[in-house]
């Protein structure tokens, strides 16, 4: 581990408002440098008992975000098409050496400001540190934690931690303690099935259930129905670029822009399957009924959870067998014989969460600006959180923006 980080006035001037303030630096931080230095350094915590002691199920990960098979192809594939350096940050009590947290980050110039951000790059649906025994559990720790962090990152402009759980197995988060958190505009959807699929139907009413027999029952008209795992190198790649094909054409229908097909992501998700094909940790989902797809669902799992990312159908010809329910409940049977108990349905909010009962807890953000030419950006932010809360401002700048559109102009 390699953490020389060279002295500046900014970090004196940190240390001496630490020191006026009464509380003395608590922890002490390593810095590693690019993809090889950060995989190695997660790579050993992951062996660490003191790591695996704050964590749950059989992975050190947090999330499935920060597991050593995302991170890798992440790294390795779109931060260095983005150009942003990969660093790993391990925090360590500093009078015990025990270990705190690690926080494996990407710094990036964007918009003329040096950003770190916990790796991400728009994938991750969550972002959270790997913690260990002595991980902060109240906000006077936290912000220790956070002196330290500045310290650290004293090359940068702006400290950007988005889409935070607010514990992590259990244990809270120590990144969303800090006075600058503010809710996300993402929730995460869970729920936890302990039984069967019929007995979970069951429990959500005889409106859901019977919702769900039906459309089985239209979808067995058409055929044998199946729900297979890409496996081999030839049906992972088949299989993506008909989810892909799938999911362009369903955003472009509705309008949306679509930018999971870019070169340096769709090399990502292909390197991301082919890496795990023999662990499972990545999983791309087909259902078929007498031999024609039908619907396709891509995830990760970690430990006892399984997180759904990205999801497709076939289109108007499928609509009324629900192609979307059907492939999930097949998922969740498949998922649930291989121990899976708990199934997330990712960020965003999609009728078919609310249809199989997710429960939503609200994620946080926080952003620390670090140098003077972060403030803009901060109350920019600042003003654009406060209309999204406020719903007469959004329609204010809805009939703002239909003036300002050229007429005959589509919506």
């Amino acid at each position: 581990m390699t953490a020389a980080v060279s002295e500046t006035p900014q970090i004196e001037a940190l240390s001496t408002l630490a020191m006026r303030r009464g509380v003395s630096p608590s922890y002490h931080c390593e810095v590693m440098h690019g993809v090889e230095a950060v995989l190695a350094g997660l790579d050993a915590l992951a062996t660490d008992p003191c790591v695996m002691h704050r964590q749950s199920g059989s992975s050190c990960a947090p999330t499935a975000f920060q597991s050593l098979a995302w991170l890798k192809a992440l790294l390795a594939v779109v931060a260095t098409a983005r150009h942003a350096e990969p660093r790993l940050l391990v925090f360590t009590e500093q009078e015990t050496e025990r270990f705190a947290i690690a926080l494996p980050m990407l710094v990036r110039s964007q918009g003329g400001l040096r950003i770190a951000e916990i790796a991400d790059l728009g994938l991750s649906d969550y972002c959270a540190p790997w913690l260990g025994p002595a991980a902060p559990v109240d906000a006077t720790g936290s912000a220790r934690l956070y002196d330290a962090l500045a310290v650290a990152l004293a090359d940068v402009d702006l400290i950007r931690l988005e889409k935070m759980p607010p514990h992590i197995a259990g244990h809270a988060n120590p990144m969303v303690l800090h006075a600058r958190a503010v809710p996300s505009r993402f929730s995460r959807n869970a729920l936890i099935i302990e039984d069967t699929v019929e007995a979970f139907l069951a429990s959500r009413g005889k409106k859901y259930r019977k919702e769900a027999e039906r459309a089985r029952r239209r979808l067995e008209d058409m055929g044998e129905v199946r729900l297979a795992r890409a496996a081999t190198r030839e049906e992972i790649d088949a299989a993506y670029r008909q989810l892909e094909r799938w999911q362009a054409e369903r955003h472009r229908e509705a309008g949306h822009d679509y930018v999971l097909d870019q070169p340096e992501i769709s090399r990502f998700y292909r390197a991301l399957l082919h890496d795990t094909s023999s662990t499972g940790a990545a999983s791309l989902f087909t259902l078929t009924a007498g031999g024609e797809p039908v619907a396709m669902l891509f995830g990760v799992t970690t430990g006892s959870t399984f997180t759904l990312i990205r999801i497709a159908d076939g289109g108007e010809r499928w609509r009324q067998v629900s192609p979307g329910r059907m492939i999930v409940l097949e998922a969740v049977r498949t998922l649930l014989a291989q121990g899976v108990r708990e199934f997330d349905m990712g960020v965003g909010d999609y009728p078919f969460k609310r249809w199989i009962g997710c429960q939503s807890t609200p994620l946080v953000e926080v952003a620390v600006p670090l140098t003077w030419r972060a403030r803009p950006r901060i109350a920019a932010e600042a003003a654009r959180r406060g209309l999204r809360a406020n719903r007469y401002l959004r329609a204010f700048v809805r009939r703002i923006r239909a003036l300002r559109r050229p007429k005959g102009a589509v919506q």
